[in-house]
């Protein structure tokens, strides 16, 4: 039997980074939908006349978009966190940065 990353029921790891690695690789492939649906509505069926996103396939990305933040909650609630306290903690970060006016800029050390 061929082993796989994905069936985490069978990996010698403990609940939490089993718990962990299972959001993480759900949620970057749902994170992934949203820009795989947008490449398929340009090429296959084509922008609205006005050139914005049909509101079907809007709702196919949103759809996306929130089942990829439910996979972050499972990941921050292994970690002992919440994706509340993941969010606060972000924007706190991104305030930092302005303040300093280095939120331009590459690197995580800013």
């Amino acid at each position: 039997m061929s082993e796989s990353l994905f069936d985490l029921e069978e990996q010698s790891v403990g609940d939490e980074a089993a718990e962990l690695f299972g959001g993480l690789l759900r949620m970057v492939a749902e994170a992934t939908a949203p820009a795989e649906r947008f490449g398929k509505l340009i090429r296959d069926d084509g922008l609205a006349p006005d050139g914005s996103v049909p509101p079907a396939a809007a709702d196919l990305m949103l759809a996306s978009a929130r089942a990829a933040r439910g996979h972050l909650a499972v990941c921050a609630r292994a970690r002992g966190s919440s994706l509340e306290a993941v969010a606060v903690a972000n924007v706190e970060k991104l305030a930092s940065r302005q303040a300093r006016g280095v939120i331009h800029g590459a690197g995580d050390a800013r």
